[in-house]
């Protein structure tokens, strides 16, 4: 069970993406945010302790990967072979511009090699020009390799508990939290900056279901017996640089928040 949200409309074409992992008790605590080298690029992303991979990833253009784990109910059973889907992000993180990313996929799946369990990816481009930033999202079921573009500020769910439930709750907890953003620039006479833009969004991802302010299953910041959220990652991509906060345990407890960030490059 993940939550990934996206709001655009950063300068520069500018944009904050969000993540809660949802993990079992037993997974290995991640490690923070560092920046690295790949293929001639800098990358900022949090590692698994567990396979070394990570579930999203940002370069120093502003392109920004997130995955998450697939529960639709076509999904095919996970080959006894395949490889941890963290691993895939850092591999797409070679050129991760949204048509290369898509590419590479439809390649792999054509030629029966994307051996990975199921999964929903979103590929996250910044705007260029006065155009805003965009997000696209892929799924693989095991089997077939689908896509669409999404509009605007959108969230993804993952969740193999009550999928249907879970997933209506968070979505329109989300569409509330925008109508708020929204009336909240109206009433500024323009939009957010990064600075408030990505401690709004921080505030959304660490919410509870209203009736239940210890937080349940529903609840955008999951709390479960068996599992709950271990982790929220926000990354800020601005007209300056890109930025990752990440904040081990419940987003809700407030705990220390760890910051990575490297100067934006352009074109």
């Amino acid at each position: 069970m993940c939550t990934v949200s996206f709001v655009p409309g950063l300068a520069g074409g500018g944009f904050v993406l969000a993540t809660n992992r949802d993990e079992s008790h037993r997974r290995g605590p991640a490690r923070p945010p560092s920046v690295f080298e790949r293929a001639g690029r800098r990358i900022i992303a949090p590692r698994d302790a567990d396979a070394g991979g990570t579930w999203v990833a940002g370069d120093d253009h502003g392109h920004v990967l997130c995955l998450l784990n697939g529960d639709g109910p076509g999904a095919s059973p996970p080959r006894a072979d395949a490889p941890s889907r963290g691993l895939l992000v850092l591999e797409l993180m070679h050129d991760p511009r949204p048509a290369a990313v898509r590419a590479w996929l439809e390649q792999r799946a054509a030629s029966d090699e994307l051996n990975y369990r199921a999964f929903k990816l979103l590929v996250a481009a910044p705007g260029e020009g006065h155009q805003p930033a965009g997000v696209a999202r892929i799924d693989w079921d095991g089997a077939t390799l689908s896509g669409c573009e999404l509009d605007g500020a959108s969230v993804a769910i993952s969740s193999t508990f009550e999928r249907e439930a879970v997933s209506h709750r968070r979505s329109v907890a989300f569409a509330d939290f925008v109508r708020g953003l929204n009336a909240t620039a109206e009433g500024d006479g323009g939009g957010l900056d990064a600075h408030r833009l990505s401690r709004a969004v921080t505030a959304w991802h660490a919410g509870h279901t209203p009736g239940e302010p210890q937080g349940d299953a529903y609840s955008v910041c999951m709390h479960r017996e068996d599992a709950r959220t271990v982790s929220c990652t926000v990354i800020t991509v601005s007209a300056a640089r890109v930025a990752v906060d990440y904040q081990a345990g419940w987003p809700c407890a407030g705990g220390p928040v760890v910051r990575e960030e490297m100067p934006r490059r352009f074109p």
